[in-house]
């Protein structure tokens, strides 16, 4: 795996970013609020191939921030970091 010492400095701040607020309990609200709205819980098959794509690019980005949480989530685990999912502190 590789490590956040490796990163851009611009890259590492975007994946703390999301972890940071997403991992709060208001940003955990959100991304459920998110999944729910936009096709990350169900299928996105829709008869019209127009609208299924449509669908499937909402539901996209749900799947783009899951991926950026579970990434700096798992390079934190990694380096010995504070898991933020076993804590409700946010920090600033």
């Amino acid at each position: 795996m590789e490590s956040l010492d490796e990163w851009l400095p611009e890259e590492k701040q975007r994946v703390a970013d999301y972890v940071q607020v997403f991992t709060s309990p208001a940003g955990r609200r959100v991304l459920d609020d998110l999944r729910k709205a936009y096709w990350g819980t169900r299928t996105t098959y829709h008869p019209d191939p127009t609208r299924m794509a449509m669908n499937e690019g909402n539901r996209e980005v749900v799947l783009e921030i899951e991926y950026i949480i579970r990434k700096g989530i798992a390079l934190r685990r990694a380096e010995g970091a504070p898991d933020p999912l076993l804590t409700d502190e946010v920090s600033e």
